[in-house]
């Protein structure tokens, strides 16, 4: 690995310890690659989640428990997303906050 073009990377979801996980890289190893594609399901169960969000929401009033659930899945899916973002020099946005 070339120190010059080293990052550190946010890899998608945490630990044992719920911590993130991160990694060294130059973007071009094998764990990158593993990582580009879970985040890439990710994002696409994201996006159904968000279909199923408007659905949730566009219905009779859902209850507390699918609102939550629902909740702690956007979340999860704009942490990577924000992940992603700032790798690829999004906006800035920390996930880590």
């Amino acid at each position: 690995m070339s120190h010059g073009t080293d990052r550190v990377r946010l890899l998608p979801g945490t630990g044992g310890h719920g911590r993130h996980a991160l990694l060294i890289t130059d973007g071009d190893g094998p764990v990158s690659r593993i990582a580009d594609q879970v985040e890439a399901v990710q994002l696409g169960l994201g996006e159904r989640l968000l279909g199923r969000a408007r659905e949730l929401l566009e219905g009779p009033r859902p209850g507390d428990r699918e609102l939550r659930n629902l909740a702690g899945q956007l979340a999860d899916a704009l942490f990577i997303a924000g992940s992603q973002g700032g790798r690829i020099g999004g906006t800035g946005w920390d996930p880590m906050v």
